[in-house]
């Protein structure tokens, strides 16, 4: 079975096949071979909602954030260095981020190595890709 790639024009695709065919395997996204999540019951504010891969503005998540992950219903969020502090807050804030969503979010860090390091230790730190590009060994 091959899985679609996850660009918006493949959500946007399946979104309207969920709406559009009855068969059970156009109402679920699979991702690594997991279904996560019905989208046949998502209304078109919510399917067009995941379309949307946002940033959040601080480490924990306030009163606005929460107004704004309700209304809009991002597919995702990517976490930057204003998000992530220390291990358990980061944890605790991923898992807010799951539970206040309707669908399973897809969640990422901007984590690039080198000087684009969100997450310092104890998390691995990974060199800069330039360094990892010039040596020119591709099993790194």
């Amino acid at each position: 079975m091959t899985y679609p790639r996850l660009t918006p024009g493949a959500l946007l695709t399946l979104a309207t096949r969920a709406r559009s065919n009855s068969e059970s395997r156009f109402n679920r996204f699979r991702y690594f071979g997991f279904v996560t999540s019905d989208m046949s019951s998502l209304t078109t504010a919510q399917k067009i909602g995941q379309l949307f891969f946002i940033g959040i503005p601080g480490p924990e998540i306030d009163d606005r954030t929460r107004d704004l992950l309700n209304k809009i219903q991002p597919g995702g969020v990517c976490l930057f260095s204003r998000n992530v502090r220390e291990r358990t807050q980061t944890r605790e804030l991923l898992d807010k981020l799951r539970e206040l969503s309707s669908v399973v979010p897809f969640l990422s860090v901007d984590q690039e190595g080198g000087r684009v390091a969100r997450l310092k230790a104890p998390f691995t730190e990974w060199p800069p890709m330039m360094t990892l590009g010039r040596s020119g060994d591709a099993r790194l």
